[in-house]
């Protein structure tokens, strides 16, 4: 797993695709500025649900730059880890889990607690 210092560095010094691994409510609850959201099912998923997850990530990422870091984030880790491995098995070998924004560092950045020079949290407009 990466920081969110470290994500921050790989998204201002090396332009890294961020990718939101969550449902459309959650997003519009709170995401990451800038980030792509891949809509996903709350887990666990089954096998339907990880190829249907396999074929978004596949559609958003499919003129993606290799040298381009990807950084995958979810709820609680849990999507984002089956996001990864994805990726990972698909020969995409510059992926960067992020885990859970649930997780103590992630709602420490959601707060405003720890502060990074490009992310930001953002809602969906109403």
């Amino acid at each position: 797993m990466i920081s969110i210092q470290e994500a921050n560095q790989l998204a201002v010094h090396h332009g890294a695709t961020i990718l939101d691994i969550r449902s459309m409510i959650e997003y519009c609850g709170g995401h990451i500025c800038g980030s792509t959201l891949v809509a996903t099912g709350t887990p666990p998923l089954n096998s339907a649900q990880t190829r249907a997850l396999k074929a978004k990530l596949l559609h958003v990422l499919q003129d993606h730059n290799d040298y381009h870091p990807i950084i995958v984030y979810c709820k609680k880790g849990i999507r984002s880890t089956i996001a990864y491995g994805i990726l990972q098995e698909s020969g995409f070998y510059n992926v960067f889990n992020m885990g859970g924004i649930e997780n103590k560092p992630l709602i420490d950045f959601a707060l405003g607690k720890i502060t990074v020079s490009r992310l930001r949290i953002c809602t969906c407009k109403k």
